[in-house]
Protein backbone atom coordinates (compact mmCIF):
# COMPACT_ATOMS: atom_id res chain seq x y z
CA UNK A 1 0.00 0.00 0.00
CA UNK A 2 1.22 3.88 -0.58
CA UNK A 3 0.61 4.80 2.67
CA UNK A 4 2.36 3.94 5.84
CA UNK A 5 -0.31 2.68 8.13
CA UNK A 6 -3.48 0.56 7.29
CA UNK A 7 -5.61 2.67 9.64
CA UNK A 8 -5.38 5.46 8.10
CA UNK A 9 -7.90 4.14 5.93
CA UNK A 10 -10.71 3.92 8.23
CA UNK A 11 -10.99 7.83 7.70
CA UNK A 12 -12.00 6.98 4.01
CA UNK A 13 -15.28 4.47 5.81
CA UNK A 14 -16.33 7.52 8.18
CA UNK A 15 -14.86 5.86 11.23
CA UNK A 16 -11.33 5.83 13.50
CA UNK A 17 -8.15 3.96 12.82
CA UNK A 18 -5.47 3.14 15.93
CA UNK A 19 -2.39 1.86 14.75
CA UNK A 20 -1.17 0.12 18.25
CA UNK A 21 2.30 -1.65 18.82
CA UNK A 22 1.19 -5.34 18.07
CA UNK A 23 4.00 -6.89 20.25
CA UNK A 24 2.79 -5.30 23.59
CA UNK A 25 -0.07 -6.82 24.95
CA UNK A 26 -1.52 -3.97 27.33
CA UNK A 27 -1.67 -1.21 24.50
CA UNK A 28 -3.52 -4.21 22.30
CA UNK A 29 -6.27 -4.74 25.22
CA UNK A 30 -6.15 -0.95 25.58
CA UNK A 31 -6.85 -0.35 21.98
CA UNK A 32 -9.48 -3.09 21.69
CA UNK A 33 -11.03 -1.97 25.15
CA UNK A 34 -11.74 1.55 24.02
CA UNK A 35 -12.87 0.30 20.38
CA UNK A 36 -15.03 -2.09 21.88
CA UNK A 37 -16.25 0.74 24.27
CA UNK A 38 -16.86 2.72 20.93
CA UNK A 39 -19.19 -0.30 19.17
CA UNK A 40 -21.01 -1.15 22.34
CA UNK A 41 -22.30 2.65 22.72
CA UNK A 42 -23.34 2.86 19.23
CA UNK A 43 -20.65 4.87 17.75
CA UNK A 44 -19.45 2.11 15.06
CA UNK A 45 -16.12 0.12 14.04
CA UNK A 46 -12.93 1.33 14.96
CA UNK A 47 -10.58 -0.44 12.76
CA UNK A 48 -7.24 -1.22 14.97
CA UNK A 49 -4.01 -2.29 13.22
CA UNK A 50 -1.79 -4.14 15.06
CA UNK A 51 1.95 -3.75 13.93
CA UNK A 52 4.01 -7.14 14.37
CA UNK A 53 6.61 -9.17 12.74
CA UNK A 54 6.71 -12.47 12.41
CA UNK A 55 9.91 -14.49 13.25
CA UNK A 56 9.56 -17.34 10.81
CA UNK A 57 9.04 -18.04 7.53
CA UNK A 58 6.00 -17.84 6.10
CA UNK A 59 6.31 -21.41 4.98
CA UNK A 60 8.97 -24.48 5.00
CA UNK A 61 9.27 -23.60 1.21
CA UNK A 62 10.55 -20.16 2.13
CA UNK A 63 13.96 -19.04 3.14
CA UNK A 64 13.55 -16.01 4.49
CA UNK A 65 16.87 -15.52 5.26
CA UNK A 66 17.35 -14.40 1.07
CA UNK A 67 15.30 -11.37 1.92
CA UNK A 68 16.31 -10.68 6.18
CA UNK A 69 19.19 -10.59 8.59
CA UNK A 70 19.17 -12.50 11.29
CA UNK A 71 20.24 -9.89 13.09
CA UNK A 72 17.18 -8.23 12.44
CA UNK A 73 14.80 -11.37 13.61
CA UNK A 74 17.02 -11.06 16.65
CA UNK A 75 16.28 -7.06 17.48
CA UNK A 76 12.43 -8.51 16.78
CA UNK A 77 12.96 -11.50 19.10
CA UNK A 78 13.91 -9.19 21.92
CA UNK A 79 10.07 -7.57 21.46
CA UNK A 80 8.37 -11.12 21.33
CA UNK A 81 5.13 -10.29 22.74
CA UNK A 82 4.68 -13.34 25.18
CA UNK A 83 7.88 -12.99 26.66
CA UNK A 84 7.24 -9.08 27.21
CA UNK A 85 4.08 -9.97 28.69
CA UNK A 86 5.66 -12.77 31.15
CA UNK A 87 8.90 -10.07 32.17
CA UNK A 88 5.55 -7.31 33.14
CA UNK A 89 3.79 -9.91 35.01
CA UNK A 90 7.25 -11.30 36.88
CA UNK A 91 7.78 -7.79 37.77
CA UNK A 92 4.87 -7.74 39.18
CA UNK A 93 5.08 -10.06 41.38
CA UNK A 94 1.96 -11.67 39.18
CA UNK A 95 3.39 -14.43 37.81
CA UNK A 96 5.52 -17.20 39.41
CA UNK A 97 8.17 -19.89 37.37
CA UNK A 98 5.43 -22.70 38.80
CA UNK A 99 2.68 -20.81 37.32
CA UNK A 100 4.51 -20.04 34.02
CA UNK A 101 5.35 -23.93 33.63
CA UNK A 102 1.78 -25.05 34.49
CA UNK A 103 0.56 -22.59 32.02
CA UNK A 104 3.26 -23.85 29.71
CA UNK A 105 2.34 -27.59 30.29
CA UNK A 106 -1.37 -26.97 29.81
CA UNK A 107 -0.70 -24.72 26.10
CA UNK A 108 1.46 -27.78 24.67
CA UNK A 109 -0.85 -30.02 26.07
CA UNK A 110 -3.55 -28.22 24.00
CA UNK A 111 -1.53 -28.03 21.18
CA UNK A 112 -0.79 -31.49 21.40
CA UNK A 113 -3.90 -32.58 21.38
CA UNK A 114 -5.43 -30.53 18.58
CA UNK A 115 -2.46 -31.08 16.36
CA UNK A 116 -3.22 -34.88 16.83
CA UNK A 117 -7.43 -33.85 16.06
CA UNK A 118 -6.61 -32.50 12.89
CA UNK A 119 -4.12 -35.26 12.16
CA UNK A 120 -6.37 -37.70 12.67
CA UNK A 121 -9.52 -35.86 10.73
CA UNK A 122 -10.49 -37.73 7.79
CA UNK A 123 -10.35 -35.35 4.48
CA UNK A 124 -13.29 -33.04 3.77
CA UNK A 125 -15.79 -33.70 1.18
CA UNK A 126 -16.11 -31.51 -1.60
CA UNK A 127 -19.51 -30.48 0.32
CA UNK A 128 -17.52 -29.28 2.93
CA UNK A 129 -14.69 -27.61 1.45
CA UNK A 130 -16.46 -23.98 1.59
CA UNK A 131 -17.60 -24.64 4.88
CA UNK A 132 -16.93 -22.06 7.46
CA UNK A 133 -15.28 -20.28 3.95
CA UNK A 134 -18.29 -18.32 3.63
CA UNK A 135 -21.39 -16.94 5.30
CA UNK A 136 -23.73 -20.16 5.63
CA UNK A 137 -27.40 -19.90 4.36
CA UNK A 138 -30.17 -21.63 6.71
CA UNK A 139 -31.06 -24.63 5.39
CA UNK A 140 -35.10 -24.05 4.35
Amino acid sequence: MAIQNVADRAAGYGFPGVVVDGNDVLACYEATRKAVERARGGEGPTLIEAKTYRFTAHSSDDDDRRYRQAEEVAIWRQKDPIQRYAKYLRESGTLTDATEQEITERVDQQVDDATEYAEQAPDPTADELTKFVYKQEPRA
